[in-house]
C-alpha cells in the first residue's frame, strides 16, 4: 500500500466530509490511441492495455494466424493510486501558534511564522478554508503546502476503471458530489442537469490544459472510502 496526496477544492472536501462524494475522477497522464475502443487491466492495476479496433492478417499480431487483437497496445503505466493505496486530502490551510490559553478552554493565537514544521508543533491549531466559519479572513495557504500530519481526511481507493469523460452518466456525477438541486444554468437539451454539472466542473478544471469536455480524453476513475489513519 502507497500513500499520495492530491489536491482538492473546498466544495469537494466538503462532499467528501458529508459523505455525497465517493469518487474522484482524473486525466490519464498517457493518453491510449485515438483507436482504443476500451481499457483492460494487465496482470493488475497499475498497468492497463488498449483494446484496439479488430484487425485480420496473414499472421495477426502474434504470427498465429488471422485473430482479432484484444490489447496488443503498448501497456500503459496508471498515473496515481491503484486499489488497496491512499490518498490523504490536501486543500487551502492556515496553521495557527497558540500564544496563550483563555479561561474558557479557548486559547488565543497568531499566524505561524516561518516555514511549516516538518512534524506538528505541540501548540498549534489548524484551520479550513473550505469549512471555516469566515474564509474570507486569514493568511491562507496553498494546498499545495499542506503536509501529510495537517491533512484531515485520507481516502482508500477501493476501485479503479478507464474510460472516456463522456461516458460520464447521473449516477455517476452523484457518486462526484453533485448537488441534489441544480440551478436552470444546468438545463441543456439532452443531457442530464447533473451531467452538464460535472461537465462545467471538468472544463473549469482541465480545458486550458487541452483536455476538456468536448475533447473526450481517457479518464481514470477511483472510487474511494473515508478511513481513518490508524486503520491498518
Amino acid at each position: 500500500m502507497k500513500a499520495y496526496g492530491a489536491i482538492f477544492r473546498g466544495w469537494e472536501v466538503r462532499a467528501f466530509l458529508d459523505g455525497t462524494k465517493t469518487r474522484y475522477t482524473v486525466p490519464m497522464k498517457t493518453q491510449p490511441p485515438a483507436s482504443t475502443r476500451r481499457m483492460v487491466p494487465s496482470q493488475s492495476t497499475r498497468h492497463w492495455l488498449p483494446v484496439v479496433p479488430q484487425v485480420r492478417g496473414p499472421l495477426g499480431c502474434l504470427g498465429r494466424g488471422p485473430l482479432d487483437i484484444q490489447g496488443c497496445g503498448q501497456p500503459i503505466c496508471v498515473n496515481g493510486p491503484i486499489v488497496g493505496d491512499r490518498v490523504w486530502v490536501k486543500e487551502t490551510w492556515e496553521l495557527i501558534q497558540i500564544i496563550e490559553d483563555t479561561y474558557c478552554g479557548g486559547w488565543d493565537g497568531d499566524t505561524w511564522k516561518g516555514s511549516i514544521p516538518k512534524y506538528r508543533p505541540n501548540r498549534c491549531a489548524i484551520r479550513y478554508r473550505a469549512t471555516d466559519d469566515d474564509p474570507s479572513e486569514g493568511s491562507w495557504r496553498p494546498s499545495i503546502s499542506l503536509p501529510r500530519w495537517a491533512s484531515r481526511l485520507t481516502l482508500e481507493v477501493a476501485e479503479l476503471r478507464m474510460r472516456r469523460v463522456q461516458d460520464m452518466g447521473p449516477d455517476d456525477a452523484n457518486a462526484e458530489g453533485c448537488p441534489d438541486e441544480l440551478g436552470g444554468e444546468y438545463c441543456v437539451d439532452g443531457m442530464d442537469a447533473s451531467v452538464v454539472w460535472f461537465m462545467d466542473h471538468w472544463d473549469r478544471r482541465y480545458l486550458r490544459k487541452g483536455l476538456g469536455w468536448d475533447r473526450n480524453p481517457w479518464v481514470i476513475v477511483r472510487d474511494v472510502r473515508r478511513v481513518e489513519e490508524s486503520e491498518p
